[in-house]
């Protein structure tokens, strides 16, 4: 009976010790998901910012007109 139940509790040490490492993996990564998708938002608010630059209608007569010369290898 004595051995029976050191293997019981050896298999709920085993258990307990995986269920403690998936804990810090579930927590390592939520981390992870957590930063990139701020990584994400950046992303996607510096892209709109570039796309509203490189939009015509915030194109001067300038940068149009620098957009239509020929490089001067021509």
């Amino acid at each position: 009976m004595n051995t029976e139940q050191n293997d019981h509790e050896a298999r709920i040490v085993e258990l307990e010790m995986k269920v403690s490492y998936q804990d810090k993996t579930i927590e390592d990564l939520n981390e992870t998901v957590t930063n990139l998708q701020r990584e994400v938002q950046l992303l996607e608010r510096l892209f709109s910012q570039v796309k509203q630059k490189l939009s015509p209608a915030s194109m001067t007569e300038a940068d149009i007109n620098i957009a239509n010369e020929k490089p001067p290898h021509y």
